[in-house]
């Protein structure tokens, strides 16, 4: 079996990852790093690190600094090809695969042409201009089509020598004319008492029992080990780890099962608060599937699931129960379905969303904004908002604000507007596209022997396409194409010439080139091939990242990493991965020293008369007042007197997406770092 992934899928891959990043879903931090030195040359290693469980936590624990992605970071880019006199561009062609083929370019007015005619292989002489909303002819032969003008604020940032940025003016977005598009969710707040009216209850056949365990935890209560007192038997389809504690909060950690049996427990987030001797509960099953339900219909809009639940050996029943809801579609209720992958509901599927299902209303939101219409339901679980639900997008808004009201406190949701520009070229070209036009065609062979009175006609589903052959000592050299049509999806062509005569004549075969199905400029990131995200982030004088002074070797992204008191996604702009600590004395201390206390590893990461910031190089968290030894010399010790400031993030969590090795780089107050990322799909 053949099978191939298409063009389509790695532009929708870069689209998702900026969406995400522009629309506000996921939060993506640049991360600073590994600041000693490589080895004694200090340049970069000839091989980057394997992709092993193993490097990846080496490269956590030498981050130093992380700084959030901004919408305005990140751009979709393609191939730049710029338009210079003399070249023949490829014609954009439906029958072959234009990636990297040089079928469009750049000009010097920033104007991005495709090429949908060259006559005939000929060397471009003359630059397209102009910003016609319908295909424009030079004088050489050439038919183009004005696609966009790159915006002067991604040409400042994202415009490279290899890379264009690519855009869609038209989106949804786009034609709500100023109606909100998403809501994120800032803070998920606490203390919120709306009941959950509408429950899915999940009933599925679970495997694996018996398992049991206590802890060992450090002096702030960090959890530093596991004793295992019962593997229990059978898991094979995973377990859920909690800790249980009255006090602690933060833990989380992942079984090792062998044969069926529990044996060990990896430590993922250590959290705080717990004492040695607290139990581990394995269990299996939990899953926690919470519907959101429109306030206005009763109809189930999306679905959350907040615990994935484990040891599930095939999908679980889902039954949504609530009363007075029925189905909408003439099912008797609302109908969801799961789909398990490793033992984890990983998908809920919403085949009936019902209709009249309860909600509970004591936490509203209050909208402010120069639009109107707009009207948003918060999803309430355990008291804390964990969905919103866009009733009415409105329309006209440029500016907006949204408010949590009710008895909780700390909710803080986002809504995301349109940050379109209406008037734009690129838009109206977008809405004035030609569906099923045939701008050219592609002769395969001249054949012999044809004559003037040799007729060229497109027969198809479409209309009003007209064609003339040139022909050159009885063969056919082109097919100009007089007339454009529209509305082809098919189209062939039959070439009769009354008056050929001689035997022994070969046939021409040539072939029509259709239009995408929406049109020449509807949707320029997947006609252009933008399979590429470009991030773009400036360093400059961050309040942060200006307390310490070091170079650094190493530069990534991870996605949504967590805080390491809540455990929840971490959410601030800036955050150093350090301690700020007041030493009893610094004497003989140096930068990169490694110190230790209690097994735990700590750099040197900047020293500031008594100040020392430490960056730690294990996953564990910890207080660390009191003393601290050398690494390289026992006989030199040093002590904490007081924790200025602990490290926000967890650095070991989240998704690690990208590294680069880099030559030691710095700069101070005055200066900056501009980090630009290409990560190609």
């Amino acid at each position: 079996m053949t099978k191939s992934l298409r063009n389509d899928f790695h532009a929708d891959l870069a689209q998702t990852i900026s969406n995400e990043i522009q629309y506000k879903r996921s939060n993506y931090y640049y991360f600073l790093g590994k600041i000693e030195p490589w080895a004694d040359t200090d340049l970069t290693p000839a091989v980057q690190q394997n992709d092993s469980e193993f490097e990846n936590h080496l490269i956590r624990s030498n981050a130093v600094f992380m700084k959030k992605v901004t919408p305005n970071d990140v751009s979709l880019v393609t191939k730049r090809y710029d338009w210079t006199s003399g070249q023949v561009f490829s014609i954009y062609d439906n029958t072959k695969n234009l990636k990297d083929v040089k079928f469009y370019c750049l000009t010097d007015d920033n104007n991005v042409y495709k090429c949908l005619d060259n006559a005939a292989k000929a060397s471009s002489t003359v630059k397209p201009t102009g910003k016609s909303f319908y295909v424009i002819r030079t004088s050489d032969g050439y038919l183009w089509k004005y696609m966009y003008t790159v915006p002067s604020f991604k040409r400042t940032r994202f415009l490279s020598l290899t890379s264009l940025p690519v855009q869609r003016s038209l989106t949804d977005r786009f034609y709500n004319k100023g109606s909100v598009d998403a809501v994120s969710i800032a803070s998920f707040g606490s203390g919120y008492v709306d009941v959950l009216l509408t429950t899915i209850i999940v009933s599925g056949t679970t495997t694996g029992s018996g398992g049991t365990g206590t802890i060992t935890c450090g002096s702030t209560g960090n959890i530093t080990g596991v004793i295992i007192t019962s593997g229990g038997t059978a898991y094979t389809k995973g377990v859920n780890v909690d800790f249980v504690s009255g006090t602690g909060v933060g833990g989380r950690g992942t079984a090792v099962i062998t044969g069926g049996v529990i044996t060990g427990v990896t430590i993922t987030s250590a959290g705080v608060g717990y004492s040695t001797g607290n139990t581990i509960s394995f269990t299996v099953g939990g899953a926690e599937i919470i519907p959101s339900v429109s306030r206005v219909t009763g109809s189930i809009q999306s679905i959350n699931i907040k615990k994935s639940g484990a040891g599930y050996v095939s999908n679980p029943v889902l039954t949504v129960n609530g009363t007075p809801g029925t189905g909408k579609y003439g099912n008797a209720t609302a109908l969801v379905s799961s789909v398990v992958f490793e033992g984890k509901i990983v998908r809920v599927n919403i085949q009936d969303p019902g209709i009249n299902y309860p909600t509970d209303n004591n936490t509203s939101i209050v909208v402010r904004g120069n639009g109107i219409d707009a009207k948003f339901s918060p999803v309430v679980f355990n008291g804390e908002v964990v969905d919103v639900i866009i009733e009415n997008a409105g329309t006209g808004y440029t500016t907006i604000d949204l408010t949590v009201v009710g008895t909780g406190t700390g909710a803080v949701v986002n809504p995301i507007i349109s940050a379109s520009d209406f008037s734009s070229e690129q838009s109206i070209v977008e809405q004035t596209t030609t569906l099923g036009a045939i701008y050219s065609v592609v002769v395969q062979n001249g054949g012999t022997g044809y004559t003037s009175s040799t007729l060229v006609t497109v027969v198809g589903d479409g209309v009003g396409c007209t064609v003339t052959p040139v022909i050159t000592a009885g063969v056919i050299v082109n097919i100009i194409v007089n007339n454009y049509g529209s509305n082809y999806t098919y189209a062939k062509l039959n070439i009769v010439d009354a008056n050929r005569t001689g035997i022994n004549q070969t046939n021409a075969t040539a072939y029509t080139v259709l239009s995408p199905i929406n049109g020449h400029g509807f949707d320029a990131v997947k006609e252009l091939f933008g399979d590429t995200v470009a991030i773009n982030s400036s360093l400059r004088q961050d309040a942060n990242l200006i307390k310490i002074y070091q170079d650094y070797r190493q530069f990534g992204i991870i996605k949504n990493p967590n805080a390491i008191l809540s455990g929840k996604l971490l959410t601030d702009d800036s955050t150093l991965l350090v301690y700020t600590t007041r030493f009893e004395s610094t004497v003989g201390l140096m930068l990169d020293e490694i110190l230790v206390q209690d097994s735990i590893k700590f750099r040197v990461v900047d020293i500031d008369g008594l100040t020392v910031y430490l960056q730690q190089l294990g996953a564990s968290y910890k207080n660390l007042i009191g003393t601290m030894t050398s690494d390289i010399n026992s006989s030199r010790t040093y002590t904490i007197n007081t924790v200025v400031q602990y490290p926000v993030a967890n650095k070991y969590t989240g998704s690690l997406l990208y590294v680069s090795n880099e030559n030691p780089f710095s700069f101070t107050a005055d200066q900056s770092i501009v980090i630009k990322t290409f990560l190609k799909f």
